[in-house]
């Protein structure tokens, strides 16, 4: 049987084969219905990782990777059964930090909040350096959906960082991209030839299963400096958090709603109860005088736009304990569960999403209200681009079985919550309308994997060029199946 096989490569304590267990790891914050696993396996190496795809590819079973279990749009989830399911977090090595060369390797399992703690050991951290969900999510995983928060305003995606990538292929087979390609390289620089490294990028897992990345450092900074703002609207908000971006000089801009100010006052930030709108941010420095000059610029701005300063403490603690805010992301205010939906557009559409957002909730308000539905509006800056994240909560006695892994203090919390099982259909379907509205508008997004639409999104062309190339490294169509519309 496969599974003795895979219990052989892996060794027998890295293996879960009960069904309690498969449902768990099929399972992601999507509450919807999945195929489960018929084996969760967890590789200790990338050596590991391709001598299962190897053999699961020859007894003609489907591979997913999973990472940290964050993903909301079933990217990990099984689409067929006898899937084999690779649980990644026992790579988690970082393999080097060279301050010469400025970059890191790490394996794919190592989380955010891993690789930033061991870069700092050295002084120097990766330009993007995480998501809010960095204590668990891991950089393979961010890479196959990419990713946006911690020094995004300034340096962009997750995808902006990466020098090369090692990927196991369908078979078996394992390549590296870029200068790492080079029989005597190192994965200093991205391009060496054609760029081999972009296809492995957001493809949500499907083109094959990363085990090392290289990425590149930048210093960390000598000097940080918050601000925070009060502003009247909503439009205002996202006009300030995409000027500011503008200036290109703060590594972090986003903007929260009532209902993320309400959390925040209720955890000891009081001066934020009763706020509606607010934008805080980070302008990092080599010295004092560096970042106190780009806060100022910052502020000027801010005044000139009629907002109203504010105490900067909440960007400050943020990045003192940047990974810690994984339990506020992932509850409601009162223990409810998060769905987000989110969409990239560039500045000059900002405007029309958000309106167009703020108009289709008005249009269900009455439904909202009916079900006890929260709703939340978190925007962010990456380079000048808008991102969007509008986010329901409710309660679900899902929340429980979805979360139980992550901490079982949660999970306890959630068996004690009221429930209605028609509100998560109503939550779950103005979620789905919600997309469509943002795709009209031309909206791109992370994390596609198996829930946002994306073949009737793309030109005929590029379609078929996609479907081309996963044919070529995967010619059984046997990893991740599903994803990105690719069978």
């Amino acid at each position: 049987m496969i599974t003795d096989t895979l219990a052989t490569i892996v060794g027998a304590a890295n293996v879960v084969t009960d069904d309690a267990g498969r449902a768990f790891y099929s399972n992601d914050l999507s509450y919807t219905d999945v195929e489960t696993a018929v084996i969760v396996v967890a590789p200790g190496s990338p050596e590991e990782v391709a001598e299962v795809v190897r053999v699961a590819n020859e007894a003609g079973c489907p591979v997913v990777a999973r990472g940290g279990g964050m993903s909301y749009t079933r990217t990990f989830v099984p689409t067929r059964p006898n899937t084999v399911l690779l649980d990644m977090r026992r790579l988690d090595k970082v393999v080097e930090v060279n301050t010469d060369d400025m970059y890191v390797i790490a394996e794919a399992g190592v989380t955010w909040e891993q690789l930033y703690l061991a870069c700092a050991e050295h002084g120097v951290r990766t330009p993007f350096w995480g998501t809010l969900s960095g204590r668990y999510a891991t950089v393979g995983g961010a890479l196959s959906n990419n990713a946006l928060f911690f020094g995004s305003t300034k340096y962009g995606s997750a995808a902006e960082s990466v020098l090369g990538l090692e990927v196991v292929l369908a078979g078996g087979k394992t390549i590296r991209t870029g200068s790492w390609a080079h029989r005597s390289g190192t994965p200093f620089t991205r391009y060496y030839g054609p760029d081999l490294t972009g296809p492995f990028i957001a493809d949500t897992g499907s083109l094959g299963i990363k085990t090392r990345v290289s990425l590149k450092l930048v210093q960390l900074p000598n000097a940080s400096v918050g601000f925070a703002f009060s502003v009247p609207t909503f439009d205002a908000s996202n006009e300030l958090t995409l000027e500011i971006a503008k200036l290109g000089i703060a590594t972090e801009v986003y903007g929260f709603d009532p209902l993320y100010n309400g959390v925040f006052a209720d955890l000891g930030f009081s001066f934020l109860k009763g706020v509606d709108w607010t934008v805080f941010g980070i302008v990092d420095g080599a010295n004092d005088a560096i970042a106190d000059a780009g806060a100022a610029l910052v502020r000027d701005l801010a005044a000139r736009l009629g907002a109203e300063e504010i105490d900067p403490s909440v960007p400050m603690a943020v990045r003192a304990d940047p990974f810690g805010a994984v339990r506020s992301v992932l509850m409601g205010p009162k223990g409810e569960v998060w769905m987000p939906i989110h969409g990239i557009f560039p500045k000059s559409k900002a405007k029309a999403a958000a309106d167009a957002a703020v108009a289709y909730f008005d249009s269900k308000a009455d439904l909202i209200a009916k079900h006890d539905i929260k709703l939340s509006l978190l925007t962010l800056a990456s380079g000048t681009d808008f991102i969007f994240e509008p986010s329901f909560y409710w309660f679900d006695e899902l929340g429980a079985f979805r979360l139980e892994k992550i901490e079982k203090e949660w999970a306890d919390q959630w068996k004690t919550i009221p429930h209605v099982a028609e509100t998560r259909e109503v939550a779950l379907g103005m979620r789905k309308e919600l997309a469509a509205i943002f795709d009209e508008l031309g909206a791109v997004h992370l994390q596609i994997g198996k829930w946002y639409e994306f073949q009737s999104q793309v030109e005929p062309a590029y379609a078929e060029t996609l479907l081309a190339l996963k044919r070529a490294l995967d010619p059984d169509g046997l990893i991740n199946p599903g994803s990105l519309g690719l069978v």
